[in-house]
């Protein structure tokens, strides 16, 4: 397992938990840079290649592995763009609790965060309210401090275009509700972006369409079911997405719709 530069520890864990477990050198944290993968990918051992990261990486790691000229499976998770739908007969608080939760996990830059969603029109504003209420209380900080809520985002330029998205919303109509800019701690230091709720997002919103990795929620207002799927589905990047109701029948059938 070879983690991102950022986070060379990452499957340290891995490692360690499966060697206590009894499983001895069934999982290596590889110390390397990227230009030394290819010497990996000719390894006879290897026989799966996984990989988890942004499209850019994952063309040149493909193309480099396809060097080696040898057939394995390989499985490639790039980009995403996760969304939520809630609808009307949904329950409010545990939709706003779990969408807000997964937005703001690992300051929204998990692979599984939330980043737009689509809220039925009858049930709006009590959602907006309700995440409001919420997203408020979310406390930025060092992230080996126990009251800390959001802790600090990874890549030096990342605020920077966050604000940029926020800014091209703003531009085209929607509103800020909470947040909405990079932020110092308490004490003046650290790369934070504010826990962020927009309101009257569209979906010709850089904000709606593009990837991103920050605690940033656009709330787009919908009339029925049919706009919601296909909004979600509007979309190049997949994952996983969420959908709130009390109607478990309508749920699945509606799940097997999106992509």
């Amino acid at each position: 397992m070879k983690p991102h530069p950022r986070t060379p520890l990452l499957y340290k864990n891995f490692e360690e938990a499966f060697n206590y477990g009894g499983a001895l050198n069934v999982v290596q944290n590889l110390y390397i840079q990227k230009s030394s993968m290819f010497k990996v990918f000719k390894h006879r051992r290897l026989n799966y290649l996984g990989y988890i990261g942004n499209l850019e990486s994952g063309r040149d790691i493909l193309e480099d592995f396809s060097k080696t000229r040898r057939f394995i499976q390989t499985y490639f998770e790039m980009g995403a763009k996760n969304a939520a739908y809630v609808f009307d007969d949904a329950d409010i608080d545990l939709a706003v609790e779990s969408i807000i939760g997964a937005t703001m996990l690992n300051s929204g830059q998990s692979s599984s965060s939330i980043h737009r969603v689509y809220v039925d029109s009858s049930v709006y504003e009590l959602f907006l309210e309700k995440a409001y209420n919420l997203i408020s209380t979310y406390s930025i900080g060092d992230p080996m401090n126990e009251n800390t809520k959001l802790g600090p985002i990874a890549l030096p330029d990342v605020t920077i275009y966050l604000k940029q998205l926020v800014n091209d919303a703003v531009h085209n109509g929607a509103s800020i509700v909470y947040g909405g800019s990079p932020v110092p701690d308490i004490n003046g230091k650290g790369r934070f972006f504010e826990p962020t709720l927009i309101r009257e997002c569209h979906k010709d919103m850089e904000i709606m369409y593009k990837e991103f990795s920050g605690p940033i929620l656009p709330v787009c207002s919908v009339d029925n079911d049919i706009e919601a799927i296909e909004l979600i589905n509007n979309s190049q990047f997949g994952i996983c997405a969420a959908l709130f109701t009390k109607d478990i029948s309508k749920a699945k059938e509606l799940a097997k719709q999106v992509k």
